[in-house]
């Protein structure tokens, strides 16, 4: 930025422009670059006017920056808390059929005796008609 105003007013300061001083020339590159441009300052040169365009791109880019690792550091704390918890969910499905194998085993190895039921109503007095 510091740079941008050198060159500008190195350039500016004689012709008729508004940039005369150096602190115009910084006023200029402070509102050009946080892309506020007020229009009191600005360069007349087409060499002054290349390094404005060029501190504009500057600028946009870095207040884009800006924005998007504010975002990206919002986003990966929601990712992170959801992977906690997707994470959680599995290890209790782990468990679940962890215990439901445990008791199918324990089925197979010791399966439950079942006694005979009793005869059907009907099937008692079939054959002493």
């Amino acid at each position: 930025m510091v740079l941008s105003a050198a060159l500008v007013y190195a350039v500016e300061r004689r012709g008729d422009g508004p940039i005369q001083s150096f602190v115009d020339a910084l006023w200029w590159a402070v509102t050009t670059i946080t892309t506020v441009g007020y229009g009191d300052t600005y360069p007349v040169t087409p060499f002054g006017r290349g390094v404005a365009v060029f501190l504009m791109l500057t600028g946009i880019t870095l207040f884009g920056l800006l924005t998007a690792s504010i975002a990206a550091f919002f986003v990966e704390e929601d990712t992170q808390v959801s992977h906690e918890r997707n994470f959680e969910e599995i290890l209790e499905r782990l468990d679940r059929l962890e215990r439901y194998f445990l008791q199918q085993q324990q089925w197979f190895e010791h399966p439950p005796r079942f006694e005979h039921p009793p005869p059907l109503p009907a099937e008692r007095g079939a054959g002493t008609e």
